[in-house]
Formats: C-alpha cells, sequence, structure tokens
C-alpha cells in the first residue's frame, strides 16, 4: 500500500501466486464469503483507488460458484478453472446434482466447462482419499456418488486422466494439482481411480473404455495400486471393522474386476502402437492372470485357416 501504483502491485502480486503458488489462490477463493468483506473493507480504508482486477476476479469466482450451485444462470468469469473448481468444491459441498446440470447446459463454454469439471473431480477424490483413509463410511459414500455424477459428464474428454498419473511433464495442464495437495494423497492417487471407476455405470464404462488413453491409465492404476499395497500404504482397517468399513483386500479384488470388466470393453482398434508397447511393458509388473488377460486382448488376431490355405495356394 505504501508504493505509487498500489492496485498494479496487487494484481501482479495475484498473478505471480497462481503460478507459484496455487494453493493460497485456491484457499482465497474457498473461504471468499469470510475473507472478501475483511479485505475490500481493509482495501477502502488505505486506498482510494478501486479494487485491484485480481481481487475482483476471486469474488466473481466465488459469486459464479454459488450462483452455479443454486441453478442459477451466471456469466462465466474470467478465472482460472482450478479456483473455478475450488469455489465450486466449497460452495457445492456434496450437493451438486444442480450446478453439474447447470454446467452441463452451457454448451458455449463447453470447453471451459469440461476443465473446471477435471478440477472439480480432483478436488472430489482427495475428499474420498482422506475419508478412506479415516475410515469415515457416510464421507466415503458421498464423495463416491459426487466423482461418479462428474465422470458421468466426462465420458466424452479424457483431460481428467492425466490427474492419476505420477507428478510429472505427462500430467500437462493437470499439474497444477501437484500443488494444491499433500505427496501422500498424490501417491494415492491410483486408490482414488478403483475407488470409483467400479462404480460407474456400465453404459457409461463402455465409452470411457473406447476412449484413448482410458486402458493404459487403467493398467498403471492397478499396478500402483499393487505397489501401494505391497508397501503397506492402503487403508488399514479398524480392529472390529464393521461389514461396509473400508478392506483393502476388497479393494484390490474390486479393482482386478473392474480391469478385467476394462479390458474386455476396450477395442483392440483402439490400442495405438505406441500404448501397444507401454501396455506390454507394464505386463510384467501385473498378476499373472490380469497379465494373461490383457496379452491375449494386445495379441494380434489368429489368421483364417482358409485365408492361409489360399495364401500358400
Amino acid at each position: 500500500m505504501r508504493c505509487d501504483w498500489p492496485s498494479q502491485a496487487a494484481n501482479e502480486a495475484l498473478s505471480q501466486m497462481h503460478l507459484q503458488c496455487p494453493l493460497l489462490l485456491v484457499s482465497a477463493g474457498c473461504w471468499w464469503a469470510r475473507l472478501g468483506p475483511v479485505l475490500v473493507s481493509l482495501w477502502r480504508r488505505l486506498s482510494e483507488d478501486p479494487l485491484p482486477e485480481e481481487i475482483m476476479r476471486l469474488a466473481d469466482s466465488y459469486t459464479w460458484a454459488c450462483s452455479v450451485v443454486r441453478a442459477e444462470s451466471q456469466p462465466w468469469p474470467s478465472a482460472p478453472p482450478l479456483l473455478l473448481a475450488a469455489c465450486l468444491h466449497h460452495a457445492g459441498g456434496r450437493s451438486l446434482s444442480a450446478a453439474l446440470g447447470q454446467l452441463g447446459r452451457q454448451r458455449q463454454e463447453r470447453a471451459h466447462a469440461a476443465q473446471v469439471l477435471v478440477f472439480l473431480l480432483f478436488f472430489f477424490i482427495t475428499d474420498l482419499l482422506s475419508a478412506l483413509l479415516q475410515n469415515q463410511d457416510e464421507s466415503v459414500e458421498s464423495a463416491q456418488g459426487v466423482c461418479v455424477q462428474i465422470l458421468s459428464r466426462l465420458e466424452d474428454c479424457t483431460d481428467w486422466l492425466p490427474l492419476f498419473q505420477p507428478p510429472g511433464p505427462e500430467q500437462g495442464s493437470c499439474r497444477e494439482v501437484t500443488m494444491v495437495t499433500t505427496d501422500r494423497h498424490l501417491r494415492l492417487m491410483p486408490l482414488g481411480f478403483y475407488s470409483v471407476v467400479p462404480h460407474l455405470d456400465g453404459e457409461v464404462l463402455g465409452r470411457l473404455a473406447r476412449a484413448p488413453g482410458f486402458l493404459l491409465s487403467a493398467v498403471r492404476c492397478y499396478s500402483a495400486l499393487n505397489a501401494l499395497f505391497l508397501d503397506g500404504y492402503t487403508p488399514v482397517p479398524p480392529a472390529d471393522p464393521l461389514p461396509n468399513q473400508v478392506d483393502p483386500l476388497r479393494i484390490m479384488a474390486r479393482a482386478r474386476q473392474a480391469l478385467f470388466r476394462i479390458i474386455a470393453l476396450s477395442p483392440d482398434a483402439s490400442v495405438s502402437h505406441s500404448v501397444r508397447r507401454q501396455l506390454q511393458e507394464v505386463c510384467g509388473d501385473l498378476d499373472p492372470e490380469v497379465s494373461a488377460a490383457l496379452s491375449s486382448h494386445l495379441a494380434p488376431p489368429s489368421p483364417d485357416p482358409a485365408l492361409q490355405e489360399l495364401d500358400f495356394l
């Protein structure tokens, strides 16, 4: 506030925050209902300049999220999808059916809506992982339900698959999420994948299985989940577990069944040469039955004996 251009300085600081520390920006957006009035009052008391553009962007993002949760039509604010998803996650809680329907109806902003849904999926996957780690059954079911709804809206889009890649260049635009959660949650993302995918409707799973890259992501997540299980990183059930509480063995069995279904549903034509090579490399890290099922799926079809005889002639 002591500089010559406080509004410009605030804008530059908040812009850098998005690039260098998105967690701080996401937290500000989530708690804007409490933070906003204090920050606006402080600004107006210390400066006669209009509110900085970046502060207005935070306010607009939170207002938009509240409107979407109420299924009200609201222009899209010019804000990063990660921030919009965080505001929507905080404003909507577990009741997002109306908001998801509202996003689906905004066809003119379809690409932007898909990006917001990808990051919203990430926030609910982290909620799900936290609930699994703490054996909170009701929270597990609630977060699972929202994740299933979001994936049903993303069935024609594969932009969410990099969320489940190990941190690195392959994550593309999803790399931002590595800066807004813990290393533990990032490592447990394969558990999140197989805590949601088995609950998808058969028709939705079938459409996802036909998408490029889905089979490879499913196989990699299964391999990583197996490693987590062997290393003891999966949730530990309580001493006297209830019938519906988290059981690592049940998680592994459900993941295995889901992967068999995905392999069966994946058309061979959708597997490119490079993906086929990567899948063959992963086969060695899988248990024998899954490896055999995948190898059989990737094997070239046997030639028709009649055609072989014609070739010989």
